[in-house]
């Protein structure tokens, strides 16, 4: 069981992982992305936030996921660079 704290009303959450479960990336001990170890070679992504009481699913693949998250970096790069010039 992972305890969660809610940022909004600062209470612990409770939520089961189970040993299918691969958490690869979390935020603050409020949030974090995991995949089902059973799920095939390119499993979904599911998101859970503390504030909610399950997970959803983010991405189709864990490949969606990572192509995402690639998008986003290059996105907020070049955001980045255009607002120093």
């Amino acid at each position: 069981m992972l305890e969660a704290l809610d940022p909004s009303t600062h209470e612990v959450v409770n939520f089961v992982l189970t040993d299918q479960m691969f958490v690869f990336l979390e935020s603050d001990g409020s949030q974090f992305l995991f995949f089902y170890l059973n799920a095939g070679d390119d499993p979904p992504v599911f998101l859970y936030e503390s504030s909610g009481e399950d997970a959803r699913q983010i991405a189709g693949s864990f490949n969606t996921w990572i192509q995402m998250w690639i998008d986003t970096v290059i996105t907020t790069q070049k955001k980045l660079s255009q607002a120093s010039q």
